[in-house]
């Protein structure tokens, strides 16, 4: 089964390119799963990612005065721009790096273990130990599949397949 292809509009990715490279802030109008209906925000974004399955435009949020993802294909509309200083190394989530351990739970079985362990190819059921940005690591869990619980605030270890 392949996973659906995921679209973004070419002159949103233009725009937020642009911006990055300019140090501009612009609004959009971005429809978020937290609210039922779009709303229109200003973004300063310093950074883009694709975790796998979509674009991510990191942005420092005037509405919500935090740094965050939005990502592009949530984007509906885009009408002013500005100068911004928002300074992008105050993003502590995005400039920390975390490792991960990635392998079988440990209440699983040998058997299961090994399975597990070739499931996501890692040698001899031991836990691969990849680097990622902090602010990512809830969405690799997402693009692998690993089902994790959500504790408040941002997870930065102990994912389990």
């Amino acid at each position: 089964m392949r996973r659906p292809a995921r679209g973004i509009d070419a002159g949103h990715l233009r725009t937020v390119l642009q911006d990055i490279h300019n140090r501009q802030a612009f609004e959009i109008e971005y429809q978020s799963l937290a609210s039922p209906a779009p709303r229109w925000r200003w973004i300063a974004p310093h950074a883009i990612a694709f975790e796998g399955f979509r674009w991510h435009a990191r942005a420092y949020c005037f509405t919500d005065d935090s740094f965050k993802d939005f990502l592009l294909a949530r984007i509906l509309g885009i009408r002013d721009s500005r100068p911004s200083d928002i300074d992008a190394s105050q993003d502590v989530d995005w400039h920390s790096l975390v490792t991960l351990e990635i392998g079988p739970h440990p209440d699983l079985s040998d058997t299961q273990k090994k399975v597990i362990a070739l499931d996501y190819a890692c040698r001899e059921a031991r836990p691969a130990s990849p680097s990622a940005r902090r602010c990512s690591t809830t969405y690799l869990n997402a693009s692998a599949w690993i089902p994790t619980p959500q504790p408040e605030g941002l997870r930065t270890s102990g994912l389990r397949c």
